[in-house]
């Protein structure tokens, strides 16, 4: 029987993890679009969006 090294070990779960974290940021997002689009607010959700990644931009920018 042979073993798995242990590096092959690490990657398979931070593979995991990092599917994880992307997986519930994306239904995240989901949700909440849909939630603006049933309430008739969807302009107000882009442009949240919108100064979200302004924001973040600015601050990898100047970072």
């Amino acid at each position: 029987m042979t073993t798995i090294p242990k590096y092959l070990t690490r990657i398979f779960f931070i593979g995991i993890f990092v599917i994880f974290i992307l997986f519930s940021g994306i239904v995240g997002f989901v949700t909440d679009w849909w939630w603006f689009s049933e309430v008739g607010h969807t302009q107000i959700f882009i442009k949240s969006l919108v100064a979200k990644i302004a924001l973040f931009s600015s601050a990898g920018i100047f970072a």
